[in-house]
């Protein structure tokens, strides 16, 4: 790219969508008229918080630019049990953000400094993960060590990793597969851990896996792949994503509700890159949430979104220069009176 041309975010206002406004079912061509159900479908509130820069109780590390140093700061999001967590990494612990005025955060527990990825367990159990040390170190929801476990160098495109319960540690590839590692009591060795490979770089509450595919014509479709029960790899259900997309990452499932970070490029005389997250009911075939994202700011996290089971939501971290903002969505749908 000419040093003549610079780039330009596109940021929008957060809104909630009524309707198919993103996706159809397939064999279906893009998006007809959708069904009653369907458009009766809305998602709730939204909180915001902002956690300024520094070392006290409440505050979050950040490092600015310098020289050759690139900015440093929080690198991870995570939501478990109406909380929801934030990796400060520069101090070695993890932060739990309070929406309340004037209580942004505390400290939920420690971890190593090391550590650059985050999950959160459905009983509040956290996992911070370090593909330096190839190590997860697993907390209690009290904050007490609850162990460590390996993530096997041999596993060099994992991109995440999740807490599943009673302190099972899953990782998802950057090929939209999955694969269980056990937990600090009881390890799965790599050939163990390689047979429990599934398709799905997650999966919805009745365990079918979830994928994005992109294709040359800058489309995209959701694939919502079998029950555990049958082929695995048998695709059930496809959703069309409306309108051009670039880039397609899931981010998480609530339920039967996919939220994915979707990216458009317009190349004109600036390049200029639109980031949203969509969340939408493959049951439904309806977008529960859809909500633009905006720039990356002095650095770039790891995981800037999350997404939480019980109840289901959504959480978003931005850093700017006077702190770290923070914001969560409730994925609860309700049906529109008429």
């Amino acid at each position: 790219m000419s040093t003549k041309r610079r780039s330009a975010w596109v940021i929008g206002a957060v809104t909630a969508i009524l309707g198919l406004g993103a996706c159809s079912q397939a064999p279906v061509e893009p998006a007809g008229e959708a069904p009653a159900a369907a458009r009766a479908v809305r998602a709730a509130a939204h909180e915001s918080a902002r956690i300024r820069w520094g070392s006290g109780p409440g505050e979050a590390g950040f490092r600015p630019k310098a020289g050759e140093s690139a900015a440093e700061g929080p690198s991870a999001v995570a939501v478990s049990r109406d909380a929801v967590f934030v990796l400060d990494r520069l101090h070695e612990r993890v932060l739990r953000v309070s929406f309340r005025a004037g209580d942004p955060a505390r400290i939920a527990a420690e971890v190593p400094r090391d550590a650059e990825h985050l999950a959160a367990g459905p009983d509040g159990s956290l996992a911070a993960w370090s593909p330096l040390r190839a190590m997860a170190w697993l907390r209690s929801p009290d904050g007490s060590d609850a162990g460590e476990i390996a993530v096997p160098r041999a596993l060099r495109d994992v991109q995440s990793i999740a807490l599943t319960g009673s302190h099972r540690v899953r990782v998802t590839t950057a090929m939209q597969e999955s694969l269980d590692l056990g937990s600090p009591r009881v390890p799965l060795d790599l050939s163990a851990a390689l047979r429990t490979k599934r398709e799905g770089a997650a999966f919805l509450s009745d365990g079918r896996g979830v994928a994005v595919r992109r294709f040359d014509g800058r489309t995209a479709e959701l694939l919502v792949y079998a029950r555990a029960d049958r082929d695995r790899r048998a695709v059930a259900v496809r959703h069309r994503l409306d309108g051009t997309i670039d880039a397609a990452r899931i981010v998480g499932t609530a339920g039967a509700v996919v939220c994915l970070r979707i990216e458009r490029v317009t190349s004109a005389a600036v390049v200029e890159v639109a980031r949203e997250v969509q969340c939408l009911d493959v049951e439904k075939g309806a977008t529960v949430l859809r909500a633009s994202l905006p720039p990356p700011g002095p650095y770039t996290p790891h995981e800037e979104l999350a997404v939480g089971q019980s109840p289901p939501s959504l959480a978003a971290m931005t850093p700017d220069d006077g702190g770290l903002i923070v914001q969560r969505w409730s994925l609860v749908t309700t049906e529109v009176q008429r």
